[in-house]
């Protein structure tokens, strides 16, 4: 009895005893018993893993959707919700604008403007002089040509050199932005306002040629 009892304490089975005439033998059980510690050992950083990956999936991504020199900047407010893309800037200082794709701008008062028909003048003639731009020398140190500067018109913001648009775009803030420009396509048929969804964009201007997301915040 002695003998099961510290067997059972120690976890390796009980120990028998078989009499064999003036001897005795003894065997211990082949019984091997996994003690509590191995399942606790495995337990806990399984469980960080799980509440990890349970946290990051609820936090909110940015999103940057890129396609030839057209780059669009979303949020993604978890990562089982859609992305909402409220920045979309057509042309770089490397590549700017050179009349694809086209798309149509609509302006608040109703007027659509083809983008490889906009013309700098009519767009100086509308800027508002009053909204907060880039510099021409900020404009520099990024890389535009000598001599860019940004025009804000009812809601777009434009690159322009002389006579050329260079680049254009929006970056709309529902909290502080009253005009809601919209862009269209080629046709001026359909228009999409902001924030747009990717399908919105992937019908304006194609699939893109790469996404990357990353913890809103944080790193990628």
């Amino acid at each position: 009895m002695l003998a099961h009892g510290v067997a059972e304490f120690f976890g390796v089975g009980a120990l028998v005893f078989e009499p064999a005439g003036e001897e005795e033998s003894i065997s211990l059980a082949a019984q091997t018993v996994q003690p509590d510690f191995y399942r606790v050992k495995w337990t806990a950083p399984l469980l960080c893993v799980g509440v990890l990956i349970a946290g990051c999936a609820v936090l909110p991504r940015e999103v940057t959707f890129v396609r030839g020199n057209i780059r669009c900047e979303g949020l993604q407010d978890d990562l089982f919700s859609a992305t909402k893309y409220s920045t979309v800037w057509v042309g770089t200082a490397r590549e700017p604008y050179s009349g694809s794709p086209r798309l149509t701008l609509r302006f608040p008062d109703g007027v659509a403007v083809r983008t490889d028909q906009l013309e700098v003048n009519w767009l100086r003639a509308r800027a508002d002089q009053s909204t907060p731009r880039r510099a021409s020398s900020l404009l520099a140190e990024q890389g535009w040509a000598a001599g860019s500067e940004e025009l804000s018109v009812a809601g777009y913001r434009f690159v322009v050199q002389g006579d050329k648009v260079l680049s254009f775009g929006i970056g709309f803030d529902p909290l502080h932005q009253q005009l809601r420009p919209e862009f269209g396509d080629a046709d001026g048929k359909v228009f999409h306002r902001p924030p747009f969804r990717e399908g919105d964009l992937v019908a304006l201007i194609g699939p893109p040629d790469n996404v990357r997301k990353r913890i809103a915040g944080g790193l990628p």
